[in-house]
Protein backbone atom coordinates (compact mmCIF):
# COMPACT_ATOMS: atom_id res chain seq x y z
CA UNK A 1 0.00 0.00 0.00
CA UNK A 2 1.42 3.52 -0.80
CA UNK A 3 1.22 6.86 1.46
CA UNK A 4 -1.11 8.20 -0.66
CA UNK A 5 -4.07 5.91 0.15
CA UNK A 6 -3.41 6.46 3.65
CA UNK A 7 -3.44 10.39 3.24
CA UNK A 8 -6.69 11.88 3.09
CA UNK A 9 -7.20 15.90 3.52
CA UNK A 10 -8.96 17.44 5.76
CA UNK A 11 -12.78 18.08 5.34
CA UNK A 12 -13.65 21.69 3.83
CA UNK A 13 -15.35 23.81 6.21
CA UNK A 14 -18.74 24.53 5.63
CA UNK A 15 -20.05 27.95 3.82
CA UNK A 16 -21.58 29.08 6.56
CA UNK A 17 -18.55 28.83 8.49
CA UNK A 18 -16.62 30.32 6.47
CA UNK A 19 -19.15 33.07 5.98
CA UNK A 20 -19.11 33.60 9.97
CA UNK A 21 -15.46 33.90 10.73
CA UNK A 22 -14.85 36.27 7.94
CA UNK A 23 -17.93 38.81 9.59
CA UNK A 24 -16.32 38.00 12.98
CA UNK A 25 -12.80 39.14 11.39
CA UNK A 26 -13.76 42.12 10.03
CA UNK A 27 -16.44 43.30 12.57
CA UNK A 28 -15.62 46.90 12.72
CA UNK A 29 -16.34 47.18 8.94
CA UNK A 30 -19.50 46.10 9.19
CA UNK A 31 -20.84 47.76 11.91
CA UNK A 32 -19.53 50.86 10.19
CA UNK A 33 -21.69 49.57 6.72
CA UNK A 34 -24.39 49.29 9.27
CA UNK A 35 -24.30 52.49 10.77
CA UNK A 36 -23.93 53.95 7.20
CA UNK A 37 -26.48 52.23 5.61
CA UNK A 38 -28.67 53.55 8.20
CA UNK A 39 -27.82 57.37 8.42
CA UNK A 40 -28.40 57.04 4.18
CA UNK A 41 -31.67 55.36 4.82
CA UNK A 42 -32.73 57.99 7.24
CA UNK A 43 -31.22 61.01 5.65
CA UNK A 44 -33.24 59.58 2.95
CA UNK A 45 -36.56 59.66 4.86
CA UNK A 46 -35.81 62.93 6.85
CA UNK A 47 -35.62 65.05 3.57
CA UNK A 48 -38.72 62.98 1.86
CA UNK A 49 -40.22 63.72 5.27
CA UNK A 50 -39.80 67.47 5.48
CA UNK A 51 -40.36 67.39 1.49
CA UNK A 52 -43.67 67.39 2.54
CA UNK A 53 -44.06 70.09 4.30
CA UNK A 54 -42.04 72.73 2.99
CA UNK A 55 -38.78 72.50 0.79
CA UNK A 56 -36.93 74.95 2.06
CA UNK A 57 -37.05 73.44 5.58
CA UNK A 58 -34.38 70.97 4.11
CA UNK A 59 -31.75 73.29 4.45
CA UNK A 60 -32.58 73.73 8.30
CA UNK A 61 -31.64 70.45 8.94
CA UNK A 62 -27.50 70.02 10.18
CA UNK A 63 -25.34 67.70 10.19
CA UNK A 64 -25.37 66.16 13.90
CA UNK A 65 -29.73 66.35 13.51
CA UNK A 66 -28.83 63.59 10.50
CA UNK A 67 -26.56 61.79 12.89
CA UNK A 68 -28.87 61.60 15.59
CA UNK A 69 -31.53 60.69 13.21
CA UNK A 70 -29.23 57.33 11.99
CA UNK A 71 -28.26 56.17 15.63
CA UNK A 72 -32.27 56.15 16.36
CA UNK A 73 -32.95 54.15 13.17
CA UNK A 74 -30.44 52.00 13.43
CA UNK A 75 -31.49 51.64 17.26
CA UNK A 76 -34.44 50.73 16.29
CA UNK A 77 -33.61 48.28 13.35
CA UNK A 78 -31.23 46.58 15.93
CA UNK A 79 -34.01 46.45 18.50
CA UNK A 80 -36.37 44.62 15.72
CA UNK A 81 -33.51 42.36 14.19
CA UNK A 82 -32.80 40.88 17.65
CA UNK A 83 -36.33 40.43 18.23
CA UNK A 84 -36.66 38.28 15.43
CA UNK A 85 -33.54 36.22 15.92
CA UNK A 86 -34.73 35.43 19.23
CA UNK A 87 -38.02 34.35 18.55
CA UNK A 88 -36.31 32.20 15.23
CA UNK A 89 -33.71 30.46 17.89
CA UNK A 90 -35.97 29.56 20.30
CA UNK A 91 -38.19 28.34 17.18
CA UNK A 92 -35.16 25.86 16.53
CA UNK A 93 -34.61 24.88 19.75
CA UNK A 94 -38.45 24.14 20.42
CA UNK A 95 -38.62 21.99 17.34
CA UNK A 96 -35.43 19.80 19.11
CA UNK A 97 -37.77 19.20 22.14
CA UNK A 98 -40.38 16.48 22.52
CA UNK A 99 -43.58 15.77 23.90
CA UNK A 100 -45.65 18.06 25.76
CA UNK A 101 -42.38 20.24 26.00
CA UNK A 102 -42.28 20.60 22.43
CA UNK A 103 -46.18 21.53 22.60
CA UNK A 104 -45.69 24.44 26.04
CA UNK A 105 -42.59 25.80 24.04
CA UNK A 106 -44.34 26.44 20.82
CA UNK A 107 -47.62 27.72 22.98
CA UNK A 108 -45.01 30.10 24.59
CA UNK A 109 -43.08 31.53 21.43
CA UNK A 110 -46.89 31.75 19.85
CA UNK A 111 -48.01 34.12 22.73
CA UNK A 112 -44.94 36.00 22.81
CA UNK A 113 -44.90 36.74 19.39
CA UNK A 114 -48.60 37.47 19.76
CA UNK A 115 -48.14 39.84 22.40
CA UNK A 116 -45.34 41.68 20.63
CA UNK A 117 -48.10 42.21 17.78
CA UNK A 118 -50.66 43.46 19.98
CA UNK A 119 -48.13 45.70 21.78
CA UNK A 120 -47.18 47.01 18.28
CA UNK A 121 -50.96 47.09 16.98
CA UNK A 122 -51.70 48.98 20.40
CA UNK A 123 -49.11 51.93 20.30
CA UNK A 124 -50.15 52.30 16.58
CA UNK A 125 -53.74 52.78 17.62
CA UNK A 126 -52.82 55.12 20.47
CA UNK A 127 -51.15 57.45 17.88
CA UNK A 128 -54.05 57.95 15.93
CA UNK A 129 -55.64 61.33 16.53
CA UNK A 130 -59.24 60.62 18.33
CA UNK A 131 -61.94 62.30 16.03
CA UNK A 132 -64.78 62.21 18.95
CA UNK A 133 -63.99 65.26 21.25
CA UNK A 134 -65.79 63.55 23.99
CA UNK A 135 -63.53 60.61 24.46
Amino acid sequence: MSDEAHSSQAPEEPRELRLLGFVSEHFAVFSFLGLLLAVLCSTLFLYGYLTVFDQQLIWIIEYPDILKFGLVALAVMSTIIWIVQALIANAISAARLGGKTRAAAVGVIIAATFALWAISVAMLDMSQPCDDPSA
